[in-house]
């Protein structure tokens, strides 16, 4: 599967599960309501994507802020993994709206990286 194939299809994952997802993560006693959808987002950006498209030796930079659940690491599985790949993503359109953040993202080209 190609990586562009797997991204689109963690986001639609991520837009069909966000409504059924957000109040589990939510108003938990140990993290932020924001480090909690991080750690999400993070699980399942490995769990979806990375091993997806890559083998078990290769890594992908976290995706946005990481996970926060282990220190040092931004990861949710094998947490001293260290990144072998970054992912440079070209947006054909010249602004996209950033539905969580209910933003305009005004650029084109955007680095996955940490």
């Amino acid at each position: 599967m190609k990586i562009d194939e797997a991204i689109r299809i963690f986001s639609k994952f991520l837009n069909s599960s966000w409504d059924i997802v957000t109040p589990l993560l939510l108003e938990r006693e140990y993290t932020s309501n924001i480090g909690s959808i991080n750690d999400w987002f993070q699980a399942n950006w490995e769990i979806l994507v990375e091993r997806k498209v890559l083998d078990v030796t290769g890594y992908l930079d976290i995706y946005g802020e990481g996970a926060d659940c282990y220190g040092a690491s931004s990861r949710m599985t094998d947490i001293d993994a260290i990144p072998t790949f970054t992912i440079k993503v070209v947006l054909a359109n010249d602004a996209v709206k950033d539905l969580l953040n209910n933003e305009i993202l005004a650029n084109t080209e955007f680095f996955l990286t940490n």
